[in-house]
Parts: C-alpha cells; sequence; structure tokens
C-alpha cells in the first residue's frame, strides 16, 4: 500500500508540475514559455511594472520591440530569477529596464504570501539553491520529496488552481502577446484614507539578502551584455511624506551601487507634472490617466538614454 501512495504521489507531481510549466493562467508561467525571442526593451519588475505600462505604446515611441516582464507580487530575488530563466531559455534582450523601490529593500523574502512564486521551477539548479538561502530544509522538501509543494501551496498550485490551468477556465488578465495588465482602472484614490507610505520607519532597516539580489541581477546583465537601466515609478507623495523618507534611503543604499556600475537610474518619485491623486488609485499604483502621463514621460526620458 505505501509503495502505491508513493508511485501515486510521483505521478501527481508529474502531472501537476507539467500542467503548470504550460500554464498561460499565471504571468510568471507566461515568461518562463518565452523561449528564443529577441526584445530591444524588457520591463521587469513587479505590480508597478506589470501593470503600469502601455507596452504597445511604448515600442512605437521607442521605436523599438518591447515587452512586459512585470510579475504581481514578486520581490527583488524573483526578479533576478526570471531574468535568469528567461535568459536561459534563448531569449535575448538589449536594454533591460527594471523598477527599483527603495522600501522593497526592507521585505523579507520569505514572506509566506510569495513563496509559491517559481515553485514549480524548484528543480533549476539556480532557482533551487536561491530558494534554500532563503526557505531552508523547506527547500528541500519541495524539491525532492513528490507532490509536497503542490500540497502546501494548493490555493495557488493545487487542483483547482490546476484544472484552471489546465482547462483555460478562467481566461488570463494579461495582454498573451506583450504581457500588459489588462483590467482598465480608473478609480480614483481616497485622499481621505491614510497614506501607507508615510508609515515607512524613520530608522529604516535593509535586508541585506535583497542589496545581494540587485548586485547578482546586476552582475548577470554584465555577463550576458543586457544594458540594465534602473527606474522608480510615480508614488502618491502627499506632503512629501514619502520622499522624506526614501530619499535617504536611495543615497545610502542605492546610489552608490549605482555609481560603481555606471547604471542610469530615472527617479519618477519627483514628477511635478500633475501627477496628484487624480491620477492614482491607490498610494504607489496610477490609474489610466496617471498610466498615460506617465508612460509619454517614460518613454522621453529612455529614448535620451537609448540615443
Amino acid at each position: 500500500m505505501g509503495i502505491i501512495v508513493i508511485i501515486l504521489l510521483y505521478v501527481l507531481d508529474g502531472a501537476f508540475t507539467s500542467i503548470f510549466s504550460n500554464d498561460t493562467y499565471y504571468k510568471s508561467s507566461w515568461v518562463l514559455n518565452k523561449k528564443n525571442e529577441s526584445y530591444d526593451v524588457a520591463f521587469l519588475g513587479n505590480s508597478r511594472i506589470y501593470t503600469q505600462l502601455y507596452t504597445d505604446t511604448l515600442s512605437k515611441k521607442l521605436g523599438k520591440k518591447c515587452i512586459n516582464l512585470g510579475v504581481d507580487g514578486t520581490n527583488i530575488m524573483h526578479h533576478e530569477l526570471l531574468l535568469d530563466l528567461f535568459l536561459k531559455n534563448n531569449n535575448k534582450i538589449k536594454y533591460l529596464v527594471y523598477n527599483i523601490d527603495p522600501w522593497s529593500l526592507s521585505f523579507n523574502l520569505n514572506d509566506p504570501k510569495r513563496t509559491w512564486i517559481l515553485l514549480n521551477e524548484i528543480n533549476d539548479s539556480a532557482v533551487f539553491s536561491e530558494y534554500a538561502s532563503v526557505f531552508g530544509y523547506r527547500t528541500y522538501l519541495w524539491r525532492y520529496f513528490p507532490f509536497w509543494k503542490f500540497t502546501e501551496y494548493n490555493s495557488r498550485l493545487g487542483l483547482v488552481a490546476a484544472i484552471n490551468s489546465k482547462f483555460n477556465l478562467i481566461k488570463q488578465e494579461y495582454h498573451i502577446q506583450n504581457g500588459d495588465y489588462l483590467k482598465p482602472n480608473n478609480y480614483i484614490v481616497d485622499t481621505h484614507k491614510m497614506n501607507r507610505m508615510g508609515d515607512i520607519p524613520d530608522k529604516f532597516k535593509v535586508n541585506t539578502q535583497n542589496l545581494y539580489y540587485l548586485n547578482k541581477m546586476i552582475a548577470l546583465c554584465k555577463s550576458r551584455n543586457v544594458k540594465l537601466l534602473l527606474i522608480t515609478a510615480p508614488i502618491l507623495d502627499l506632503q512629501k511624506q514619502v520622499t522624506k523618507k526614501t530619499d535617504p534611503i536611495t543615497q545610502q543604499y542605492l546610489t552608490p551601487i549605482f555609481d560603481t556600475n555606471h547604471i542610469p537610474y530615472l527617479d519618477f518619485t519627483h514628477l511635478d507634472i500633475g501627477l496628484d491623486y487624480h491620477n492614482f488609485y491607490d498610494y504607489h499604483h496610477l490609474n489610466s490617466l496617471g498610466k498615460t502621463k506617465y508612460n509619454s514621460i517614460l518613454a522621453e526620458e529612455l529614448l535620451k538614454q537609448f540615443e
């Protein structure tokens, strides 16, 4: 009986792995299914890339083939690994535009809400190594104990998700060609609610693991001859509550890295073009109106870097 259970677990593990590897619902799977493609510009980051770009418009304005590799809910470790896996699939990019948020340097990489991302790629040596450095012994269970990862994260990688992925029961929320978020958003942020970014502690504590993965991404770009540009997307900065705290973070932790590696950095947190609360639906995401304004300015500034 025990042998039958073990065999069944291995069969289920192989079946679920195959399903999620070919999935089109999750954006991360879409990124990793790109193979043998060439792009002039790839945009990478979390939801502040994924939901805030009009990639086709940027392609036209820049005169370059662009792709949106942003994935919602991801951190710096995910971004470095996504880029590594994307390039391993023989994809080519000339420029990588990466969104780095100063406050993200404090994030804990073992956030349980985000652990499942890339878990289906645990057999890749790079993913396994980096996950092991963050999650420890649990990584060995995910890789070597059949079906463990799918059971532990059944809300994201369980039976319902597998059925949806296999039979495309729920349409993906991103553009299948360029990777942009499809849902329009015309909401305006409620300024009566607390601006949560104003709660950044005065004594900011950086998680050095985030700096490690940022430096690793820089090294990866150099090794693959990818020109890296760093940006920080606009934020709702009522009464300068946010930038008075994020600017020192940038100066202390990020600017030295940028200067040492000669990486251009475009900080859009100080945009003064009418990007007030009418252009946001929360403190760090633009609505459709704000996206249009931001993409126009982003294209202009990127053209200067490409010349």
